[in-house]
């Protein structure tokens, strides 16, 4: 991706880590899903990343997956992928309520883990999980890929620089129809929007602004009792954030930063690489630019950087630290409660 001319003498320096120089890791799937399937397909794509087993309660299931992407072995069960000597790390695709159990078990093993957002189902999980990592000195990280991408990476180059002036608000949106998918409505599988489709809008704030402190909740629930949608406000150090999610409807689901000096708008589908766009005072003139900031295979990203910190001996990513899925655990955690939601 090219910054406009503009934007570019502001951040020179500014760019992706190129999945191309990441180093290899040999890399096993548990819970071969739809999503894990997203993450194979990107997995490889210009990348020395190697899809190397897949697991799955199911052996059958675990076959079909593996030979669809030509992974080498397939288990039917999560224990014997973490056995495997050859996996060098392990990314978890289970529904939220089932992560932590083979996320502890990895952890035991000594095994590198990328675990789909949300980390787990609640707050004391989360910092089970994670302490756990850090007791072992094991490499552990949620799954959050909007974090590697242009979009959030500029926007928060531009707020943290100063560059947007005094930050006014923070805006954001995610919505999908997801009513008719049984696992979001059901609770024993940690459904409910807040926590597959707000935990973006809210960790695109916490991205940005640090902590927030959850001031307001408001929302809708489903029959089974989950949350159907949410708006949630966090306060961070006097600088509102306004977070909605939805799978009743479908929106732009858009975001948006006001300055007192300048904007970031994200028109459509704020998570993802898509187009952006930014105003800003640059030599006393107002400028705007419209920036094309989509890529291919995004989710290689985030998997990249797990190499990079695994190869470096890190047990956390600077930009998707422990702190950070702890506090926005706890947040949606109130959330949910203010909403009564099961």
């Amino acid at each position: 991706m090219r910054l406009p001319d503009s934007l570019a003498e502001l951040f020179p320096d500014l760019h992706l880590p190129s999945p191309t120089d990441a180093p290899p890791l040999k890399w096993g799937i548990l819970g071969p899903g739809k999503i894990a399937q997203t993450f194979a397909s990107h997995l490889r794509q210009n990348t020395a990343q190697e899809l190397f087993a897949v697991g799955s309660r199911s052996f059958g299931r675990a076959a079909a997956f593996a030979a669809k992407n030509d992974a080498d072995r397939a288990y039917g069960s999560y224990e014997e992928l973490i056995a495997d000597e050859e996996v060098d790390a392990i990314y978890i695709a289970t529904p939220h309520s089932h992560h932590i159990e083979p996320a502890m078990k990895a952890i035991a093993a000594g095994k590198p883990i990328l675990v789909e957002k949300s980390l787990t189902a609640n707050a004391k999980d989360t910092d089970a999980l994670l302490t756990a990592a850090e007791k072992a000195g094991v490499f552990a990280m949620e799954a959050l890929w909007s974090r590697f991408l242009t979009p959030w990476v500029l926007t928060r180059e531009l707020v943290q620089g100063g560059h947007l002036g005094e930050i006014v608000s923070v805006k954001a949106e995610l919505t999908s129809p997801l009513l008719e998918v049984e696992r979001m409505t059901n609770p024993e599988l940690a459904g409910g929007a807040i926590r597959d489709l707000g935990v973006y809008p809210l960790n695109f704030a916490q991205f940005l602004l640090g902590d927030g402190e959850l001031v307001h909740t408001s929302g809708t629930l489903a029959e089974s009792g989950v949350e159907s949608d949410a708006i949630m406000i966090t306060d961070h150090r006097g600088v509102p954030a306004i977070s909605m999610c939805s799978m009743r409807g479908q929106a732009p689901s858009s975001a948006e930063v006001v300055g007192t000096k300048g904007w970031v708008r994200i028109p459509t589908r704020m998570h993802q690489p898509g187009a952006m766009q930014v105003a800003l005072e640059i030599d006393g003139e107002q400028v705007k630019e419209k920036i094309d900031a989509r890529v291919t295979a995004p989710y290689r990203f985030e998997a990249c950087e797990v190499a990079r910190c695994v190869a470096a001996g890190k047990t956390e990513s600077t930009s998707m630290p422990h702190w950070d899925s702890r506090h926005l655990a706890t947040v949606m955690d109130e959330a949910r409660a203010a909403l009564g939601a099961r």
